[in-house]
């Protein structure tokens, strides 16, 4: 099991598609370019748990369903090492399993 460590810093690396095409629907805007400090926040932060039913938004604003938030699962560990560590993400990885 890998572990992270840190505190995330809302760049908005994880809660977009691999290819950027589509960010989830909860995703509010902040400050910044994707992958700088404080660029996104999640509007339901405290309220989201692992497999909650989420849409996807293309940049014209269509709604896509059939996706999930993997909010403190491996497949979210999996996401920000994938898309965030060292482009932007603040966290560390602690252990590798």
């Amino acid at each position: 099991m890998i572990t992270l460590k840190g505190k995330c810093n809302h760049c908005g690396l994880c809660c977009f598609s691999k290819d950027r095409s589509l960010k989830c629907e909860n995703l509010g805007f902040g400050t910044g370019a994707i992958g700088l400090p404080n660029a996104y926040y999640c509007k339901v932060y405290d309220k989201r748990i692992d497999n909650m039913p989420i849409d996807m938004i293309d940049k014209d604003g269509t709604s896509y369903g059939g996706y999930i938030c993997a909010k403190e699962s491996q497949r979210e560990t999996f996401v920000i090492l994938e898309r965030g560590i060292g482009k932007g993400c603040s966290l560390e990885v602690l252990n590798g399993g």
